[in-house]
């Protein structure tokens, strides 16, 4: 046994207590912020140090994960020359043979947010 004594010896009232867990009400969920995961306003410029393709995978992948409702609160967050630079950025992902299928479908989900 846990305190040193066998079961025989153990008073009913201290294996009830020990099996009672205490009535805490439930964690509050954290704030969820809807930019986060959003790549860095720089990363849509057209002359940048960062990676196209790898923005546009982070940012794929960020809209992927957000729904619409928080993808609406994050767009209203934004200043609106990063949101022009965001579909600016996508216009060029657009023109890649590479990403250009997956460029078109996130700018028309993006597109069609209220």
């Amino acid at each position: 046994s846990f305190f040193g004594i066998g079961p025989e010896e153990e008073e009913p009232q201290m294996r009830r207590r020990m099996l009672v867990r205490p009535a805490y009400p439930p964690a509050e969920p954290a704030p969820h912020d809807a930019l986060e995961g959003f790549p860095p306003a720089e990363a849509f410029h057209a002359r940048t140090r960062h990676d196209p393709g790898d923005t546009f995978k982070a940012l794929r992948q960020w809209a992927r994960g957000i729904s619409a409702p928080d993808l609406a609160e994050a767009g209203s967050r934004l200043e609106d020359a990063v949101r022009r630079d965001v579909f600016l950025f996508l216009a060029r992902i657009c023109e890649r043979r590479f990403y250009s299928a997956q460029g078109r479908e996130l700018l028309s989900a993006l597109l069609s947010v209220e």
